[in-house]
Order: C-alpha cells, then sequence, then structure tokens
C-alpha cells in the first residue's frame, strides 16, 4: 500500500511539474479530486499555487465544513517563485497559522510542523504535498525541482493542526482573499 501511495504522490509530482493539473490521487482510501487551485500573491508576484483535493461527499461543502471534516485531504503547493527561501516559506506559515488561530483554530503543533522544514532548501519548482489522513495526521512529502526526488519531512499527528492549516488557507481569517477563492473552485 505504502509503495502504491509513493506511486500516486510521484505521478502527482510529475503532472504539476508540467503545470499540467492533476485531477485526483488516492490519498487513506478515497478517491480525491481537485477543488480548486489559488494563487498566492505578493506584490503582484505569484509565489506559489496551492492545489486542494477532497473526497467526493465533500465536494459541494463549504470551507468550514472542510476544515472540520476528519476526512482524507490534500493541499499541494508548488513554489513558483525564487524569491521563496526556507526562512521566509517558515515566516509566512507561521503567520498563516497565527491567522487561523485568531479565527479559532489554535495547535500546540505549529513548531513540531515547522521543524519538518528545518534541513530543507527551497526553489523555485518545488512542491509539497501536505496529506491528511484521519487516525495518522498531516504528512508532508516534499519533491525537490533541483534532483527531481521525492522524500516524506515526517508527520504531524493532530486533527488540530490540520483544521489549523486548512484553515490557514481557506478559513474565515485566510493569508490570501485570492488563494481562497480559488482553492474552492469560485
Amino acid at each position: 500500500m505504502k509503495s502504491y501511495r509513493n506511486l500516486v504522490l510521484a505521478f502527482a509530482a510529475l503532472s504539476l511539474a508540467l503545470v499540467a493539473p492533476v485531477e485526483g490521487f488516492q490519498l487513506g482510501g478515497k478517491e480525491l479530486a481537485q477543488k480548486g487551485t489559488g494563487a498566492r500573491k505578493m506584490a503582484f508576484l505569484t509565489v506559489y499555487y496551492a492545489t486542494l483535493y477532497l473526497p467526493a461527499e465533500l465536494k459541494d461543502a463549504d470551507a468550514g465544513a472542510i476544515i472540520d471534516s476528519d476526512a482524507p485531504m490534500s493541499i499541494v503547493m508548488k513554489i513558483d517563485s525564487g524569491l521563496v527561501k526556507k526562512d521566509s516559506f517558515v515566516s509566512a506559515v507561521r503567520g498563516g497559522f497565527e491567522k487561523a488561530a485568531a479565527a479559532g483554530y489554535k495547535t500546540a503543533g505549529v513548531q513540531q510542523y515547522l521543524a519538518l522544514f528545518d534541513k530543507l532548501t527551497i526553489v523555485k519548482g518545488d512542491v509539497f504535498y501536505q496529506n491528511y489522513v484521519p487516525k495518522q495526521g498531516l504528512t508532508i512529502v516534499y519533491k525537490s525541482a533541483a534532483s527531481g526526488q521525492s522524500a516524506t519531512l515526517g508527520t504531524v499527528a493532530a486533527i488540530d493542526l490540520k483544521k489549523a492549516f486548512f484553515a490557514m488557507f481557506i478559513g474565515p481569517n485566510p493569508i490570501d482573499a485570492g488563494l481562497k477563492k480559488g482553492m474552492m473552485g469560485k
């Protein structure tokens, strides 16, 4: 099962690398379909693209139901700017968790999550899969644009971390309203 999942993730990464949207993949025993893709922009520059993948039963759900759901789902982020470095990425994610906490999605797992990025050098074209599976947690898989290799950075086994992570993108106080709109397929 693990090798099948890795194969599916590798296929998804290859498709993203070619800029063709991935329609779906399997995660946690569920087929996930693309809900939408949004662009995170800063000063008119696209920093990354984020795509939300959900199981069929959440296809028409609102953002609150998606955040609160304990079902397999994924956010795939593709870095689209050479200006994104590890320190700025970690700082921005920390800020996103702070916005999520202010909206009611607090988690004690922020530092554990951020520590997963300690040894990375982030470059344009890198892809991060934020895969949530119930009873396992949020697993981060990194695909290096430089080497083409994928590696699992780790898993944080906490539903509150999953909720906070998804809330930073699609919650009531998102990091970017346009990004949220795109990820929600609007």
